[in-house]
């Protein structure tokens, strides 16, 4: 049985594109029940928004998979547990997409488990608010701790602060303040 709005089955490799997902409750969007050396799949989001859901866990997961996703917007969304998108010996890669007024209770905006590496490229992360969390947390689970590849990306206006709970690479262009320096969207 499916457990989300969305359920991708093993080493599925969909191409969702403009998409709008508001007002839902519940998880958006789910793979697996991949396990190490299963193929993987290699899901594509474009141009999609994702808006006020919530969800008690978490939105977006993927297990054993590497998604690519480019100029997505994710506004007002909240998650109380293990942030927002969840990745699990993922290699998912984010371009130019935009995280603002998401609220998180615990586990970061983006969390990456086990030994997940996120490639984050010219993305915004603005106006998000976090409780007992950083804008990206990690966490290992048995696999090693999960990371992130920064380039180009921007952390403004975030609540409490700027925080990355995670080993990650500067790969140059990054910038991290109280105030945006661009308020248009991506």
């Amino acid at each position: 049985a499916a457990h989300a709005m969305i359920w991708l089955r093993e080493a599925a490799g969909p191409t969702i594109s403009d998409c709008i997902v508001r007002d839902c409750y519940g998880q958006i969007l789910s793979s697996g029940p991949n396990h190490l050396g299963d193929p993987v799949g290699h899901p594509r989001l474009l141009r999609c928004t994702f808006q006020n859901n919530d969800w008690i866990k978490l939105l977006i997961s993927f297990n054993y998979n590497e998604p690519y996703i480019e100029d997505c917007q994710f506004i007002g969304n909240s998650a109380l547990y293990i942030g927002y998108s969840y990745w699990f010996n993922n290699k998912p890669s984010y371009v130019n997409c935009l995280f603002e007024g998401n609220a998180v209770g615990e586990g970061g905006v983006i969390h990456a488990r086990s030994g997940s590496a996120v490639d984050l490229t010219s993305c915004i992360f603005r106006d998000n608010m976090m409780q007992n969390s950083c804008i990206l947390g990690s966490s290992n689970d048995g696999g090693g701790m999960g990371y992130f590849n920064l380039a180009d990306t921007e952390f403004c206006n975030n609540d409490p602060g700027q925080g990355i709970c995670s080993d990650w690479n500067d790969l140059g262009g990054n910038s991290f303040g109280d105030h945006c320096t661009c308020d248009a969207d991506v």
